[in-house]
């Protein structure tokens, strides 16, 4: 049976990816005066991933929930292996494509240098493909500079030291760490124990100061705690959807008000992640609170945040697409800076061109891993799920 997406959700993950690529526009954008570098000292887009960590807490947990609920005979460790499976092929196959892209490019398409040294891209895919690339970047900016993929001295201008472009995996090493142990917690635990345990863990992580690339920031938790509480929270509640007569009354005005306060959130957050800010004791946590106003919200399912006609097709589209889009975007922007470097165009002559190039790319690139990688392994993920449950009853 398909289940009706969660629209404010696909809005969230929409917002989140936005962010992200923004943020990581400093690739593209390399001359410090720039109205991009004004914007990335004011406000944190880099905490767009907190805000998926927190979705996916929130979506991760309701999962597990929801599926040992429709298990006939109530077996945990029928509803765990099935779910592990579908994580596996929903995340792993797209992600190895572009670990392998980016070390062939690293290798073949570097003129410019800035994909870096050629072997350590490798020991970066290899991180990524183990599921500890946050280990080894938390490792990289805390001493190990001399065996990490950090390049200052390309043959083109750089705002920052580069060489990074599979450095987005080391929140899908944390993601993928937290679906390993999540069923184990929250199926085979009681709940008595379980949440009791995750507040005060989220607690424990309030006094930490963890400013940005230092080791602690590569193992935040808070957010993904916070996505898990929302979920348990809603348990048992029926979700209410958007032609339910009782919600029809005022739903302009619950819109408004709740559109507002998700709106109060994303600044806030945004706000708090900024450089200086970020550095606070607290501000991680606080960020992850943030993160939870706009999931709770979001995760009412009454359609509340997502807009209508144009605007909403374009940001459902967008949040379907935002895991391959996060992948890609990083190698698309290097790949760019190569291009651009080898026809030796004067990038700041061509400002208009340049970043409807980078823009297209992303989009496209993004359109073609979703379509030809991503769906395709999902779906097979699905059918393997279902066939191994049907083989263990």
């Amino acid at each position: 049976m398909v289940t009706k997406k969660n629209l404010d959700l696909e809005l969230l993950r929409a917002v989140a990816i936005l962010m992200t690529v923004i943020q990581h526009a400093e690739v593209l954008v390399f001359w410090p005066d720039s109205m991009h570098e004004r914007v990335r000292q004011s406000l944190g887009l880099w905490t767009g991933v907190d805000l998926f960590f927190c979705i996916s807490g929130f979506i991760i947990t309701r999962t597990l929930l929801r599926s040992l609920e429709k298990q006939p005979d109530g077996s945990r460790k029928r509803v765990a292996v099935a779910f592990w499976i579908k994580r596996m092929w929903r995340l792993w196959p797209i992600a190895w494509v572009w670990l392998l892209i980016s070390v062939v490019c690293a290798y073949v398409f570097n003129a410019s240098g800035i994909f870096g040294d050629p072997r350590r891209m490798v020991s970066d895919a290899l991180a990524g493909f183990l599921h500890v690339a946050n280990i080894r970047w938390a490792g990289c900016y805390s001493g190990w500079l001399e065996t990490c993929n950090l390049v200052d001295s390309a043959r083109i201008d750089l705002l920052f030291p580069t060489g990074w472009s599979l450095v987005v995996y080391w929140s899908l090493s944390l993601e993928e760490q937290f679906y390993l142990v999540a069923p184990l917690l929250m199926l085979f635990l009681p709940r008595r124990v379980l949440l009791p345990s995750l507040l005060v863990l989220w607690f424990c992580m309030v006094p930490l100061s963890r400013s940005p690339l230092s080791v602690l920031w590569f193992f935040r938790l808070d957010a993904l705690i916070v996505g898990v509480l929302i979920a348990y929270s809603q348990t048992g509640t029926s979700w209410v959807r958007v032609g339910d007569d009782r919600r029809r009354h005022g739903r302009a005005a619950r819109r408004m008000i709740f559109g507002v306060l998700c709106g109060a959130a994303l600044v806030s957050m945004a706000w708090v992640g900024a450089p200086g800010r970020a550095d606070i004791a607290g501000a991680i946590s606080l960020i992850s609170l943030f993160g939870g106003v706009m999931v709770w919200i979001a995760g009412k399912d009454e359609r509340l945040l997502m807009p209508d006609g144009l605007v909403g097709r374009a940001l459902t589209w967008l949040g379907a697409r935002s895991y391959s889009m996060y992948l890609v975007h990083m190698p698309v922007y290097f790949a760019i800076r190569e291009v651009w470097f080898r026809q030796q165009w004067p990038v700041v002559d061509h400002l208009v061109l340049y970043f409807t190039s980078a823009s297209f790319a992303v989009v496209l690139f993004s359109e073609l891993s979703y379509r030809l990688v991503e769906q395709p392994a999902r779906r097979h993920g699905y059918r393997l799920a279902r066939k191994y449950a049907g083989s263990e009853r």
